[in-house]
């Protein structure tokens, strides 16, 4: 057996004509000998003008790079060109090697018969590119056609604004190039000479009709605005809400008015009180703590000022210091039933007393 020097195929040593390829062998044994030099010696089958795009595919790094690139021309086109993208992924499978095919790819293009998984491969990319394309086109010419459709055009012919005394109030407009009207989303029928006509009752002083025209691909809206004089219902209706809006008022202002009274007699009386005082001439001191001080009440962590306050200047203070910072002891008169207060570092807070 030898090897074909044109797809590198294995043929019969006798053979003249290569089955897989086609390629003609020379017969005689020099140029059999120099045809399997070109396979076997150290010089590679040449790919022809391929030869130097292959040889930069072969280097890894870039490799990744070129394979990155053809993949991010191949999603942009996918969009755009969606034939083109699909056709695209011809080349990988043509040049793409396999453990079992090391060929280059010119000899898989020149043996291609021999190449049915690629072949089917190739096959199923042209078909999906074909249905793509169709589908691509179809989709431009609907694009198109919806651009050039007409978009509906509505006109009011009924006069609108003020209608006087009347209750209701008969619409008229015409609507060209729609399949369906609507007025405040209810259905408007054509009278059959063309024109849109419906009955409204003018509920209120004023109305508002949202006027809404459509086909099958585009739309168009527009509004108007009916007002109409008040009933007398209506006229006695707004002077009720109206008085009673003026009495609620007038409840909510007295009832303002007797809480800033009644505020302002509780802040008389506190004023006038013994905790009200004491917090006139210590206002940093809380209402809570005035109260207690004005019940004379006493507690770990008052402070000195606040027994000044209940029991006058002390009958004795006594500072005394042990090398740790000076400490106090005020004391009263034994008619208390607590008489000492302790301050053990001099910062005018009471830490125990006896």
């Amino acid at each position: 057996m030898k090897r074909c020097p044109f797809c590198a195929e294995e043929v019969q040593d006798q053979a003249v004509k290569c089955k897989h390829c086609q390629s003609q062998l020379t017969s005689s044994s020099g140029s059999e000998k120099k045809g399997e030099e070109k396979v076997t010696g150290s010089s590679k089958p040449s790919g022809g003008v391929l030869d130097p795009l292959l040889s930069v595919f072969s280097m890894p790094v870039l490799r990744v790079m070129l394979w990155g690139m053809y993949f991010m021309v191949f999603v942009s086109l996918l969009a755009s060109a969606p034939f083109l993208a699909l056709l695209f992924l011809l080349p990988p499978v043509w040049t793409i090697r396999t453990t079992k095919d090391r060929d280059k790819p010119v000899q898989r293009l020149k043996a291609w018969k021999n190449h049915k998984v690629r072949i089917a491969f190739s096959v199923v990319f042209v078909l999906f590119a074909l249905i793509a394309s169709s589908a691509n086109a179809d989709k431009e010419k609907k694009d198109r056609m919806i651009a050039e459709y007409p978009v509906p055009v509505i006109a009011v012919m009924s006069a609108t604004g003020d209608q006087g005394d009347a209750t209701t109030y008969l619409l008229q407009l015409t609507v060209t190039d729609a399949d369906a009207v609507t007025v405040n989303s209810a259905s408007v029928e054509s009278n059959g000479s063309g024109v849109y006509e419906k009955e409204i009752l003018l509920a209120e002083p004023s109305t508002t009709l949202n006027i809404k025209a459509s086909n099958e691909y585009k739309n168009a809206a527009t509004s108007v605005v009916v007002t109409r004089n008040m009933t007398e219902e209506e006229v006695a209706e707004e002077a009720r809400k109206e008085a009673e809006a003026k009495a609620e008022a007038a409840r909510k202002e007295a009832e303002a008015a007797a809480k800033r009274a009644q505020e302002e007699a509780e802040q008389r009386a506190w004023e006038q009180s013994k905790a009200g005082k004491i917090c006139s001439r210590h206002p940093e001191w809380t209402e809570e703590t005035c109260k207690d001080v004005a019940d004379n009440k006493i507690w770990i962590g008052m402070e000195y000022d606040m027994l000044i306050e209940q029991r006058g200047k002390p009958s004795s203070a006594n500072p005394s210091n042990y090398g740790y910072g000076t400490q106090w002891q005020w004391c009263w008169s034994w008619d208390y039933d607590v008489s000492c207060f302790y301050d053990n570092n001099d910062d005018g807070i009471i830490d125990s007393y006896n």
